[in-house]
């Protein structure tokens, strides 16, 4: 049998014959094309570090390793009459930098109530400066979210003792029930915090619009407390947070509903907004109580080895 392209062509036939042709050649030049890169798949030769990584990567592995030491050796505890040490998570939540600040490198740790989980207790920041003031330094942003007092001795006479509680939770109106299943309070939580926004005013630097990072820094839940899911979200100049909102879905007459609060997170002017309607302001604070629920101050960095011991003398400048 012929095909029908040995026949005797007619104009139809024809036409036929040249789209086979050109389909087959455009296959085979395909294949051709796929195939090459694919030869050489298999395991790829394992990348030689250049001595600029292994560089820039050693001094940061050893920052990290300081900034470990220094927040193993701090001691929270929480409670008026009880006192109960908090519990240290073992790695931090957040890493970032701050180069218009001086700001080499940072880490955001947190503290709970041992073995009991729910809402954290203390968040740090705590960030290095290798040229303030021509001295480097460690300085300490301390935050709590107890609802109860929180306090830590530094020595050389300077202590933390947070009295009144840093946040007062608000019911959210506007705001579906919480779902039964977690993955979907998540993507609620998430939907929850968009509808929020911020802004610091800072000294020279004015006005700077905080982004809401994407993922929760911490979630977590307490049966005792009657929080069926919360998580921390954080509002940040680029990465170094400034404003803390806490979003849970919590138990109240006899129903789970959503409330939201926030914290400061810095000693910069923030504002908060919900729906585009202002919520919650705090001033810019240049000088540090240690009876608030906020405190910063400021340690040598050569004194790193007394960390639980000898913490630096504070200073009256404003740090991030």
């Amino acid at each position: 049998m012929r095909s029908a392209c040995t026949t005797k062509p007619d104009k139809t036939r024809l036409r036929w014959c040249r789209a086979l042709s050109i389909c087959a050649v455009s296959s085979l030049v395909f294949l051709f094309a796929v195939a090459l890169p694919l030869e050489g798949l298999g395991e790829e030769p394992e990348a030689s570090p250049s001595s600029e990584s292994e560089s820039s990567d050693a001094p940061r592995a050893g920052r990290l390793a300081t900034m470990r030491e220094i927040v193993s050796s701090l001691r929270f505890e929480s409670g008026e009459r009880e006192r109960q040490v908090l519990e240290l998570l073992p790695e931090p939540l957040l890493r970032y930098s701050d180069a218009p600040h001086g700001l080499e490198d940072a880490t955001v740790w947190v503290w709970q109530r041992g073995g009991q989980g729910g809402r954290p207790a203390v968040l740090l920041k705590l960030e290095s400066y290798p040229k303030f003031q021509r001295v480097p330094i460690w300085s300490f942003c301390l935050t709590s979210l107890a609802d109860e007092a929180v306090a830590a001795p530094f020595g050389r006479g300077k202590s933390w003792s947070a009295k009144s509680p840093h946040i007062a939770p608000q019911w959210l109106s506007g705001a579906a029930s919480p779902a039964e299943n977690a993955e979907q309070r998540l993507r609620q939580m998430r939907d929850i915090a968009r509808r929020f926004t911020g802004y610091r005013v800072y000294g020279e630097f004015g006005r700077t619009e905080l982004r809401l990072l994407a993922r929760p820094a911490y979630r977590y839940k307490s049966e005792s407390d009657g929080i069926v899911d919360g998580a921390v979200f954080c509002f940040a100049k680029d990465l170094n947070p400034h404003i803390a909102l806490l979003i849970e879905a919590a138990a109240a007459d006899g129903e789970t509903r959503w409330r939201y609060a926030q914290a400061r997170h810095s000693d910069a002017e923030c504002h908060l907004l919900l729906d585009g309607q202002e919520v919650w302001k705090v001033d810019m604070r240049a000088a540090m109580d240690p009876r608030q629920p906020y405190y910063w101050f400021q340690w040598p960095a050569d004194d790193v080895k007394n960390a639980s011991e000898a913490p630096g003398e504070e200073r009256g400048e404003d740090r991030q």
